[in-house]
């Protein structure tokens, strides 16, 4: 849950801060309450974060629209 406030509010996580890397969507703008919530529920789920694209989009990425952007 800390992981969906946290991302939701801030864009970040504590781990995210810590290697300084920032949760954006693709248009720039913050990933917003919800899609970090279900971004969170994937990541949950193991298989969409281990499965990625050639940009390094898990696919919980890539089904909220989401990027990791360093800060």
């Amino acid at each position: 849950m800390e992981q969906a406030l946290l991302v939701g509010t801030l864009g970040y996580s504590i781990g995210h801060r810590v290697m300084g890397i920032h949760v954006v969507r693709l248009g720039g703008g913050p990933a917003g309450p919800v899609p970090a919530l279900v971004r969170s529920l994937l990541l949950c789920l193991v298989i969409p974060a281990v499965i990625f694209d050639p940009d390094h989009r898990g696919l919980h990425d890539k089904a909220m629209n989401t990027v990791l952007v360093r800060m």
